[in-house]
């Protein structure tokens, strides 16, 4: 029974982790008032890298509640869960460690712009902001990466999307299969 709760339950609850941080927190975070582009991007890596731990303590937890007994996960939630476990780890280990690289160059620019703000940098507005060009500001973040986004960083969200999408099969698929 325990098991069951546990299979049920953790897809749910994964999901709507990654539900707010990777689709309302994350956009939102740059529209802060006064919110630096290094200042975002410091946030940004503290909070993905405590939502990734917990997505693998999620995912290991599943893991193991598959193989203590499979007969109880039907097929369409054990591929569902395989699927989430596998864009899981596409995240970590093949596109995190670049955008991580790309996140501290894009910190670095920033900081070396005078820390302006993120707001500042998407708009490449002239005029002045506390005395600071921000044609200067729009032209760093762009170096930097800010204005497009790269390969790996698409596919990261394409892999949220994934997670997001698989999740609530998983549960779903549980939960239908204990009634």
């Amino acid at each position: 029974m325990l098991q069951l709760i546990v299979l049920a339950a953790v897809p749910f609850i994964w999901f709507g982790m990654v539900a707010a941080i990777s689709f309302l927190e994350t956009p939102l975070k740059f529209r802060a008032p006064g919110i630096t582009v290094a200042l975002g991007v410091g946030i940004g890596r503290i909070v993905f890298k405590a939502l990734n731990t917990i997505e693998c303590l999620f995912a290991v937890v599943l893991v193991l509640a598959l193989v203590a007994d499979p007969h109880v996960v039907p097929v369409p939630a054990g591929v569902a869960i395989g699927v989430a476990v596998l864009a899981l780890a596409l995240q970590l280990v093949v596109l995190r460690p670049n955008m991580a690289q790309r996140t501290r160059l894009l910190a670095d620019s920033a900081t070396a712009a005078g820390g302006r703000t993120a707001a500042d940098a998407r708009n490449g507005g002239t005029g002045t902001l506390q005395g600071i060009d921000r044609t200067d500001v729009a032209t760093v973040a762009a170096n930097a990466g800010a204005k497009t986004a790269t390969a790996p960083h698409l596919s990261y969200i394409a892999a949220e999307v994934v997670k997001f999408a698989a999740l609530p099969v998983a549960g779903i698929a549980i939960l239908l299969a204990a009634i």
